[in-house]
């Protein structure tokens, strides 16, 4: 929510003295408003020049205790005696406790019919063991589900379907997974990762979708060269004719299509997403930009990205594009991790379970399996973390990265820090989010 704190809150008044988090990010937008965004909350005010010369001067008396309140509500504000890091700390134990909504990753079958250029799922294509789910364990997640979701309480279960690629899985087990859990006390919302392949083929499970994820990573020429089939094929126009097919059965069908984006794709992106949009129905469509991530051993994002300042701003572009010509509110894109969370699942074919989708198919990783209410030592490390690097703590984009992934840091030996992308991403965002117009 975009909240305006304007000239008329300043007034003279004693207040307790407050300092800035050190998770703020303030711009001047104009001559008359100041943007000021702050990552651990999420939270977007808008500033007038008094209140942000205030601000920044220490002049806390000469703002009123209802701006206070609003600063402080949206850890714009912390206390003068109180550390930032001690704040981010405090919201990692809420992220930690929070039971009231699960989210489970269920992998279906690990099995998949490409061979895309980036893959993370590396452990789940090593093991080929229990590679496809069984009735079996359908009905062993079951029973775990409910006893947990009955001791804790929950309100919400989200259930997405991952792989591997989740329409290799027999149709007749797909569906008894989806047909089984519907019968969970708390009816499940369901969402589908799937490259697109196999779409038509699978109509009676995917009617049970509320999203499905679908990658292109450019037009034809551009996504043949990084979604390709095991033989090297590209994919694009079966993908294209199968999402075109899929939305003309329904006009409640929707499809969010992901663009992972890096050094390789990112100069033909706005290019490539006109020509996209041109052959869609896009009251159908929503469009998700990610900047790929080093998940390969050894991988970085130098190079990945080279210069990820550049990534940056190919999808700001297209963002703002997509927003003027669709009105369609952009997703800011942040490092999405659960691992510390109590409400986060990721589920093998074989009932291991696990804290971490990356890390799901490395058995030595899985924290509990679907048949015991045991869990292993590392579940409790995993839940337990939280970075203490110090850069990373006074850093303004914490918030949106928590000191970045784990499973990127073991594969290439350092921590990958996105901090110059999100200097470069993230006023521009807030402000194409909120409709402001552009400065020149």
């Amino acid at each position: 929510m975009l909240d305006s704190i304007n000239k008329h809150d300043c007034k003279y008044r004693e207040v307790v003295m407050y300092k800035l988090s050190d998770y703020n990010t303030i711009w001047k937008y104009s001559d008359d408003l100041y943007l000021a965004f702050n990552s651990l909350s999420g939270s977007v005010l808008t500033l007038s020049p008094k209140i942000y010369a205030a601000l920044i001067t220490d002049k806390w008396k000469r703002i009123s205790q209802k701006t206070i309140d609003s600063l402080v509500k949206s850890y714009i504000l912390i206390p003068q005696d109180v550390e930032s890091k001690d704040v981010f700390y405090f919201e990692m134990l809420n992220v930690r406790a929070r039971k009231d909504r699960v989210g489970i990753f269920v992998v279906p079958s690990r099995l998949c019919n490409l061979a895309c250029t980036y893959c993370m799922q590396n452990n789940l294509f090593e093991n080929k063991s229990d590679s496809v789910i069984t009735k079996d364990i359908i009905d062993k997640y079951y029973d775990w589900i409910f006893n947990k979701i009955m001791l804790w309480d929950s309100k919400r279960l989200d259930i997405i379907f991952y792989g591997g690629e989740p329409l290799t899985t027999d149709i007749t087990v797909l569906q008894y997974l989806i047909d089984r859990f519907d019968q969970l006390p708390i009816k499940p919302s369901y969402k589908m990762i799937t490259n697109g392949t196999k779409l038509l083929e699978y109509q009676q499970c995917l009617t049970r979708m509320d999203v499905i994820q679908i990658t292109l990573d450019g037009n034809v020429d551009v996504h043949d060269k990084r979604r390709v089939t095991k033989n090297h094929s590209g994919t694009f126009k079966i993908i294209l004719h199968n999402i075109i097919e899929y939305l003309k059965l329904s006009e409640k069908n929707k499809i969010v299509i992901r663009m992972n984006i890096d050094k390789e794709n990112r100069a033909t992106l706005l290019r490539d997403i006109k020509e996209i949009t041109s052959m869609l129905p896009m009251d159908q469509i929503e469009i998700r930009l990610s900047p790929v991530d080093p998940y390969l051993p050894g991988m970085t994002d130098a190079m990945v990205h080279g210069d990820i300042r550049e990534t940056a701003r190919a999808m700001v572009q297209a963002h703002d594009f997509l927003k003027r010509q669709y009105d369609m509110s952009p997703y800011i894109w942040r490092v999405n991790c659960g691992v510390s969370s109590i409400c986060q699942w990721s589920f093998d074919t074989d009932g291991s379970i696990y804290k971490c989708p990356a890390l799901t198919g490395d058995p030595s990783r899985a924290v509990c399996n679907a048949a015991s209410d045991n869990f292993a030592g590392s579940f409790y490390k995993t839940v337990a973390h939280v970075t203490t690097d110090e850069e990373c703590l006074r850093c303004p984009h914490l918030g949106l990265c928590y000191g970045g992934c784990m499973r990127q840091e073991e594969f290439s030996g350092h921590k990958s820090c996105k901090k110059v992308f999100f200097d470069e991403y993230v006023k521009p965002m807030i402000e194409i989010k909120y409709g402001l117009t552009r400065r020149s």
